[in-house]
């Protein structure tokens, strides 16, 4: 997997390329995890060019999201303020779909626009 990192004054953006698996699961949090660790803006990751995610994949956001969740209570802001997933191709939403993390994804929106 390929990442290319784009920054300006109010949010980073993270395009990835490839296929989020086992292989390249540890390679895509530790791309990811310091922009959530040490936060000073909003992180997009961009999903245009990624062809498939594996269970592992799946458990990856999953832990990004854990990391938002950790971190917000601090910052003062709701953890879908800081990680948005874009551009999700047909069959990496089909994937997200299936394991129900586009459902809790759902769910964590109205929440924070509820309140």
């Amino acid at each position: 997997m390929y990442f290319t990192i784009l920054a300006d004054d109010n949010k980073f953006f993270i395009k990835c390329d490839g296929s989020l698996n086992a292989v390249t699961v540890e390679e895509f949090r530790n791309t990811i995890e310091p922009f959530i660790n040490e936060y000073r803006a909003p992180i997009v990751i961009d999903l245009e060019k990624v062809d498939y995610v594996s269970s592992a994949g799946i458990r990856a956001f999953l832990l990004l999201y854990r990391a938002a969740m950790a971190k917000s209570p601090e910052l003062g802001i709701h953890f879908m303020d800081m990680v948005t997933l874009t551009n999700i191709s047909p069959q990496v939403q089909q994937i997200l779909d299936i394991s129900g993390l586009s459902d809790s994804i759902k769910q964590w929106e109205i929440e924070r626009d509820s309140q």
